[in-house]
């Protein structure tokens, strides 16, 4: 028997017959609501079907669960959704069928925070008279396409598949050579698929002293780069200073009370509070870090579900996870160590950094021959 399903130009869904049915004159089928929004919480909301007769309901998605699937009369049906812990939002619907008519539900839950082309739209100072938003989630590269993304989820890493890096890998890599946007910028090694350990490699136009601006500022990742999820467009991002990671690290309003390190659903990092954070009901945070080294100890400070990481992430809060870094095709410290790549040189071997461990957050020295994270920013206009 051939179903079809059609919506109608407006908001109201409209009720379809099967073909071939003709014993229905007497069925009928309304439904209070037709389209539902939800926050990215978990939340349920009730709709009356209204049908003189049997009625069946079901759903394609699993995040979305019914109070029953199935009627003899009238009733009330619960719908209820489970938290969105993607950034992005999501749809689905719900189907309700008497004799031969169908009726749809549309669902629409928003994701976890406000992101606008790739950006999270919580404010932190990186100076006195500057600020800027945090990319949703570590850059990642995909060489045989050419292709830059942003993470899905602040919490995705790469990690071990990081050591299958080569010009043609068309897997993703997120652990980058200091300055390799692609650019030629003079330096040896410039390509984000660059595996040299030699720490001299990686100097804009030969010097070491080079900063990734100005003549150089096309080395930055996301000054030269499109970035699929991010706009799609040449020059939108950059990499943090040395001076803007100590300002959010060390001397902003609060800036001891505004980051700690934690683990999201076993997965190890540094969380950064925004500008006038908001602490949402019910969640508590610890800034600071443990007493002790080791992957073990991020959770002894902080130590979230993912439905409580999203009430966090709600209200603007960045994570930073713990990625470790590459040596050649080696990765390690996976969980243990976070190093975040500035656009400042420190000496002829080191770049300024965001580095932690779980007991520790500096800004500090990086090896110029290592590959680390990168996390680009755009400035609030």
């Amino acid at each position: 028997m051939a179903v079809a399903i059609c919506v109608a130009c407006g908001n109201e869904p409209e009720v379809t017959k099967r073909e071939n049915d003709t014993n229905d004159t007497n069925t009928t089928l309304e439904l209070s609501k037709t389209e539902l929004n939800f926050s990215n919480q978990a939340a349920a909301t009730t709709v009356l079907v209204t049908v003189s007769g049997f009625w069946v309901a079901e759903t394609p998605a699993d995040w979305v669960s019914l109070s029953t699937y199935a009627g003899n009369s009238s009733g009330e049906l619960t719908i209820s959704v489970t938290p969105n812990a993607r950034n992005s939002s999501r749809e689905s619907y719900v189907k309700i069928s008497a004799s031969s008519y169908e009726k749809i539900i549309t669902i629409s839950q928003h994701g976890t925070i406000a992101i606008e082309n790739g950006a999270i739209k919580a404010v932190f100072s990186v100076s006195n008279h500057s600020n800027v938003y945090f990319s949703q989630g570590n850059l990642q590269y995909q060489a045989s396409t050419n292709t830059w993304r942003f993470a899905e989820y602040q919490y995705d890493m790469i990690a071990l598949d990081n050591s299958n890096i080569s010009s043609s890998y068309s897997g993703w890599i997120d652990l980058f050579g200091w300055g390799t946007s692609g650019w030629n910028s003079g330096a040896n090694a410039y390509q984000p698929y660059s595996t040299s350990m030699d720490y001299r490699d990686y100097y804009p136009g030969g010097m070491y002293y080079n900063y990734l601006i100005d003549g150089f500022a096309n080395a930055d990742w996301g000054i030269y780069n499109q970035i699929s999820n991010g706009s799609n467009q040449i020059g939108m991002w950059r990499t943090l200073t040395n001076y803007e990671w100590q300002y959010v690290i060390y001397e902003r309003k609060d800036a001891d009370l505004l980051k700690g390190v934690a683990t999201m659903n076993g997965i190890n990092g540094v969380v950064l509070l925004p500008d006038g954070w908001n602490f949402p009901d019910d969640i508590a945070f610890t800034s600071g870090i443990a007493n002790d080294f080791g992957s073990t100890f991020y959770a002894t400070i902080n130590n979230y579900s993912w439905s409580e990481w999203s009430k966090m992430e709600t209200n603007g809060a960045v994570f930073f996870p713990a990625s470790g870094k590459r040596q050649g095709t080696n990765v390690d410290e996976i969980g243990i160590y976070g190093n975040y790549w500035s656009s400042s040189p420190c000496d002829d071997s080191g770049i300024d950094c965001l580095c932690f461990n779980s007991s520790g957050i500096a800004v500090g020295r990086g090896f110029r021959g290592n590959a680390m994270s990168v996390r680009l920013v755009q400035d609030v206009k």
